[in-house]
């Protein structure tokens, strides 16, 4: 399994050198869907050093909503918020500006998968009137995906944050708690990135492959079996390919394959893959990419079925 390192390494290096300040912040809600009011907001304000690509803890808010309606039995059992515990907190009519403010102290925002959280701020802030400040949004889960693929058997915070700190004393869906334990992921994913950069410098120069196309394949015996197969050059249709639930380029298990797979250059066979395809869904990203490209799929079946 591999995914583009390198890649974010440079990147992440380049925002920690030129941006003085962030925030990792998280959210507890009502639900996971889009308009599911949030509960409980923590933010971490920190201090870029630029020379240094360190940064330390400036600012911390962590502030809870009252919903106005039953909170349900699941979430409070998951996040341990119920309407007793939250009945004299004020709505978020009155706590959104203050949110909105902090977010507003920093240059860039961080969240683990923060399309979500980013998402009920959103939300929040169109039901309150309020204008959200337009910031860059860094997505600590592919960053995690990138240094620990093949190490865990899953990228749930907790995991992760157990797996790189297990001496670490963690409770998680507090967003409090879960600020914290981001913050300690993402200081253990500098140092992978920082380390892959070094060791690039050694790496053996590989082969170059062409990119013919590409197609996605769905195993209808096994689902879950969702693949971006390639073809290339001098070489049989689908030996290398895109793991759509794993997020990661991947190869069969036969000798042959992993021996292609280990010698070609994979930067560059990803690079010509976005060129291609990128375009095709406004993206050069290679998680957008793929995952827009699964949706257009099913989107297709299952208009064909309603035809």
């Amino acid at each position: 399994m591999w995914r583009n390192k390198l890649k974010t390494a440079g990147f992440l290096m380049h925002t920690l050198s030129s941006y003085k300040s962030f925030i990792i912040f998280d959210t507890e809600t009502m639900g996971l869907k889009d308009f599911d009011k949030i509960l409980q907001f923590s933010g971490v304000l920190y201090e870029i050093d630029n020379e240094k690509l360190t940064f330390s803890e400036k600012e911390t808010i962590n502030l809870f909503m009252n919903p106005r309606e039953k909170i349900p039995k699941k979430i409070t059992k998951i996040t341990g918020i119920s309407n007793e515990f939250i009945c004299t907190e004020p709505d978020e009519e009155k706590v959104a500006p203050a949110i909105l403010d902090f977010l507003g102290k920093a240059d860039f925002w961080m969240a683990y998968n923060a399309i979500f959280d980013y998402t009920k701020i959103i939300g929040m802030a169109s039901r309150c009137q309020q204008q959200v400040e337009k910031r860059p949004v860094l997505d600590l889960l592919p960053m995690v995906r990138d240094c620990y693929i093949g190490e865990v058997d899953d990228f749930k915070l907790s995991t992760i944050a157990e797996y790189c700190h297990p001496e670490g004393d963690w409770t998680f869906h507090s967003a409090i708690d879960d600020v914290k334990a981001s913050e300690i992921v993402f200081r253990s994913c500098i140092k992978v990135y920082q380390q892959a950069i070094l060791d690039s410098y050694d790496d053996p120069k590989k082969r170059t492959v062409h990119l013919n196309w590409a197609s996605l394949s769905i195993n209808p015996k096994q689902p879950s079996m969702q693949r971006i197969k390639l073809n290339i050059n001098d070489d049989r249709y689908g030996n290398i390919f895109w793991d759509l639930r794993n997020k990661c380029w991947d190869c069969k298990k036969d000798k042959y394959s992993r021996e292609l797979f280990h010698e070609i250059d994979l930067d560059n066979l990803e690079s010509q893959f976005i060129k291609k395809y990128g375009p095709r869904y406004g993206t050069s990203n290679i998680d957008q990419l793929t995952t827009f490209w699964l949706k257009e799929y099913k989107e297709k079946q299952k208009s064909q079925k309603t035809a």
